[in-house]
């Protein structure tokens, strides 16, 4: 029974360090709603974030944009877009260095993007 137990908070204290983990080499995350976006966490400079703006609103699609750190240079996981949208916003976000996107402006705290949307 102990082993059980053990095992148990071992796993429940491993859940936390994979979250912290798994966040460590992110940049930035965004949230597309009808082609707005919207910055969730993160920094992102104000040029990327008005070109990849530009990139969805012609698609007027909804989806989640999360940026890593992979060999050095950013790399974009992408749910909720077409083929084409998710290539056009590889492509900008190519063009960023890694230094100039951590450079970037912070995300809005939560009180803030409430304010925004009401």
């Amino acid at each position: 029974m102990s082993l059980l137990f053990g095992l148990g908070l071992l796993l429940l204290l491993a859940i936390p360090f994979a979250f912290a983990l798994r966040r460590s080499n992110e940049l930035f995350v965004a949230e597309v709603r009808a082609g707005k976006l919207e910055l969730v966490r993160g920094r992102l400079p104000q040029g990327l974030f008005d070109d990849l703006e530009d990139v969805f609103a012609r698609a007027k699609s909804n989806a989640s944009l999360r940026v890593v750190v992979e060999d050095r240079r950013p790399r974009l996981e992408i749910r909720g877009a077409d083929d084409g949208t998710a290539q056009r916003a590889r492509n900008v976000i190519g063009r960023f260095p890694l230094a100039e996107i951590r450079a970037g402006r912070r995300a809005p705290n939560r009180a803030a993007r409430r304010k925004r949307r009401a």
